[in-house]
């Protein structure tokens, strides 16, 4: 190869992608397994075989000048094509792809195992990660997973390629010291003695019951937080609350005969839901990616609904809106 020329591989063009995708030599280091001067250097021994300034230095944090976003779009588009060339060369020979998915933790339980049962029609390797929305998204971007069944949209993320999967609505969720009663107003509910439980502002649950009250210009005087859904259900079960949940949340920790708890409409005939997407990075694994979709669909149909019909009698499936994405709060 001639010597001005570049190989797609070439570790310096490997070092000043992830450097503008972090913004940090420090983690550039750790994630190269090298220390920062090298970093450095390797980043300007391109600056001076291209001759061009790639990184401005005068900024914190790191960001790159006009020419280093130009040859970042080219690297991106580069991977981006031979990513796709290998699945095509794999799926030309029918060889199956590894596949590496997240899913969050509250629809897991139900279809974690029905997925990776079926998961050898698409793939000759399958990997399952269960986590919150924000980490799996951090997994995705740094390629450590493939695609994401997540309850947001990431709108604000670039180069994500979303696939709706349904939607979940959401119910009023009252202890056993409450659920005597039939029918609630918020304004009851906010008289009620008990205070309000719920994730955490940084989840997305918790950014969608923010939103919601937001929306109402509904004030709740007293609050109770927990990041875990366990303790969050086990909570409301011992009368120490009441909360908005989603039917998953309830399947994740009870089976429907288990559960102290009662689930009702929501108060004013109000309804919310909240949208679950399959994410990938755009132009990436496209193929595997509408089969995954695709088989995702059927089992919120077969599986998810059944179960959560067990927990909420009255739920139809049309309110799912499986593969067919519909406006909700």
């Amino acid at each position: 190869m001639p010597k001005d020329t570049f190989s797609p591989f070439d570790k310096r063009l490997e070092d000043f992608l992830l450097l503008a995708h972090y913004k940090s030599y420090t983690q550039v280091a750790q994630i190269q397994d090298q220390s920062q001067s090298s970093i450095s250097r390797s980043i300007q021994k391109l600056e001076a075989q291209l001759g061009v300034s790639l990184i401005d230095r005068h900024t914190y944090p790191i960001s790159l000048t006009t020419s280093g976003e130009t040859l970042r779009r080219c690297l991106n588009e580069c991977s981006r094509t031979i990513n796709q060339t290998v699945s095509d060369i794999q799926r030309h020979n029918y060889l199956k792809p590894v596949m590496r998915m997240g899913m969050i933790d509250s629809v897991a339980r139900l279809l974690a195992v029905p997925l990776i049962k079926n998961s050898h029609r698409y793939t000759s390797e399958f990997s399952l990660s269960v986590g919150a929305a924000n980490e799996l998204l951090r997994q995705l971007l740094n390629k450590e997973l493939d695609f994401i069944l997540v309850n947001e949209t990431f709108s604000e993320v670039p180069d994500l390629q979303r696939q709706f999967i349904y939607s979940e609505p959401w119910f009023l969720a009252l202890p056993p010291s409450l659920s005597r009663t039939k029918s609630w107003s918020w304004s009851q509910l906010t008289l009620c003695g008990l205070p309000f439980i719920h994730s955490p502002k940084h989840t997305g649950d918790g950014r969608f019951l923010e939103t919601f009250f937001s929306i109402l210009s509904i004030s709740l005087p007293r609050h109770y937080v927990t990041n875990s859904n366990d303790v969050l259900v086990a909570s409301i079960e011992a009368d120490l609350g009441w909360s908005l949940l989603r039917p998953t949340i309830v399947a994740q920790t009870h089976t429907s005969q288990s559960s102290k708890l009662k689930l009702l409409p929501l108060p004013d005939k109000l309804h919310a839901s909240t949208k679950f997407y399959l994410i990938r990075l755009a132009n990436e694994y496209k193929h595997e990616f509408d089969l995954s979709a695709s088989h995702l669909c059927e089992l919120v149909a077969s599986v998810l609904f059944p179960s959560l019909k067990t927990i909420v009698p009255t739920l139809r499936l049309e309110e799912l809106n499986i593969g067919n994405e519909a406006s909700g709060v």
